[in-house]
């Protein structure tokens, strides 16, 4: 009976070692994911020539950030890339959860290659951003899209603003610029956000402030408040 109840313990010890641990690499591997969309935006507003206008940030009700989109082509052309799109709560206009998107999309044209670019989305209304509660949404279609203004001291027009939804940038080798990404497709990242919150969160759930940041996303929500406050 000793025995027994010893080995029952050991199970019970050995199980609880490898459960915390899979939780720990789980939440370790989203806090890398976040993190790097972090980075990204740090990096582009170190570069004041180049970054994007403070006042558009500001402004804005959300922000998209896809590291490392891959890019390549021969003959046909692609782009696929995974990040986070987060808003401000539509109360107090704090940073919220971040939902976990992919972008992907297609174009054809005579090139060969293949490069890695950062893509940022600058949501600037909230039409913009209830489109993104779909499970796809195309970038020109379901909301205007434009070649956001550079510079972090640059003026944004009023007729920008009122004619796109959302605005976008890449960086690539070092040259931060705005892009128009018509066609693109946006579309949630379902299984991460389970994965990362649990089932029955949505995106709008985050986007509503229902559900607060959890500590993976600690790195990007001060980077989001120390340049668009």
């Amino acid at each position: 009976m000793a025995r027994l109840h010893f080995r029952i313990v050991a199970f019970a010890v050995l199980f609880g070692l490898v459960f915390s641990g899979n939780a720990y690499c789980v939440s370790d591997r989203f806090e890398r994911k976040i993190d790097e969309c972090a980075d990204v935006l740090d990096e582009i507003m170190m570069m004041p020539e180049q970054g994007i206008p403070d006042d558009l940030l500001t402004k804005a009700e959300a922000i998209g950030i896809f590291p490392t989109t891959v890019s390549g082509a021969f003959i046909f052309g692609g782009r696929f890339g995974t990040g986070v799109v987060v808003a401000r709560d539509p109360k107090t206009r704090k940073w919220g959860a971040p939902a976990f998107y992919t972008i992907g999309g297609a174009s054809f044209g005579f090139q060969i290659g293949g490069q890695a670019t950062d893509i940022v989305l600058v949501i600037t209304s909230r039409k913009g951003l209830n489109g993104l509660l779909k499970d796809s949404f195309t970038m020109g279609g379901d909301a205007a899209v434009a070649a956001g203004p550079v510079g972090r001291k640059g003026e944004v027009s009023t007729d920008l603003l009122m004619q796109a939804s959302i605005l976008s940038y890449s960086r690539s080798k070092g040259l931060f610029a705005g892009i128009a990404l018509q066609g693109a497709v946006v579309s949630q990242d379902k299984e991460e956000n389970k994965a990362l919150y649990g089932p029955g969160i949505t995106a709008y759930s985050l986007f509503s402030g229902k559900v607060p940041p959890t500590k993976e996303a600690g790195k990007l929500i001060k980077t989001l408040e120390l340049y668009a406050p």
